[in-house]
C-alpha cells in the first residue's frame, strides 16, 4: 500500500513523523525552492506499517553467489522488510537553516531521519550525525507520498538505548 498523507496539525505531524523514523537521506535528495516557498526531500523511508510486530520475526537473506538478485524473490529467503522511495514536501516555507548538514556532495555518508517535530511555526528534522534541518512556515502544510516500488530489507532498524 503506498501511502500519500498530509500533515496540518500536531497529530497529522506526530503520524508523519513516525513513518519518516529511520528513513535514509542523501544530501543530494534535500532542496529548498525559495521561489515556489517550498522544502523537499526525497528519502528511503522504512516501511514501519508493514514490519511484524513479532520479536524474532526477521528473517535472514542469505547471498547466493551462484544465484542472480532473484533469490529475493524466493519466499524463503525474502525479508520480512522493505523501504520506499517517499517525497516530503512542506509548503509556504520562508526560510531553511541547517546544522551539521553540509551541501557538499562530496561526502557519501547518507543521514537517518530521527524526528520531524513543530515548535512554533518551525519544522525541525532532526538526523543522525548531529544533524538538523530548521524550516521556517507561516502555515503548516506537509505532505508525505510514496512515489516508487518498495524492495526488500535485510533488517528492521534496532534503537538499542
Amino acid at each position: 500500500m503506498a501511502f500519500k498523507i498530509a500533515a496540518k496539525d500536531q497529530d497529522d505531524l506526530t503520524v508523519l513523523s513516525a513513518l519518516l523514523q529511520d528513513a535514509i537521506v542523501e544530501r543530494a535528495d534535500v532542496a529548498f525552492l525559495a521561489g515556489e516557498k517550498r522544502f523537499v526531500m526525497i528519502a528511503s523511508r522504512f516501511r514501519w506499517e508493514e514490519a511484524s510486530d513479532q520479536v524474532g520475526e526477521e528473517q535472514p537473506v542469505v547471498n547466493n553467489p551462484d544465484e542472480d538478485a532473484s533469490y529475493l524473490d524466493d519466499e524463503v529467503n525474502t525479508a520480512n522488510f522493505s523501504r520506499v522511495k517517499s517525497a516530503l514536501r512542506i509548503e509556504n516555507v520562508s526560510a531553511v537553516q541547517t546544522r551539521n548538514f553540509e551541501q557538499s556532495l562530496a561526502s557519501a555518508s547518507p543521514f537517518n531521519v530521527l524526528t520531524l517535530e513543530q515548535e512554533g511555526n518551525d519544522l525541525i528534522i532532526t538526523l543522525s550525525n548531529a544533524a538538523a534541518i530548521k524550516i521556517s512556515t507561516t502555515k503548516l502544510a506537509c505532505y508525505l507520498e510514496d512515489v516508487g516500488d518498495p524492495w526488500p530489507s535485510p533488517s528492521k532498524p534496532d534503537h538499542d538505548l
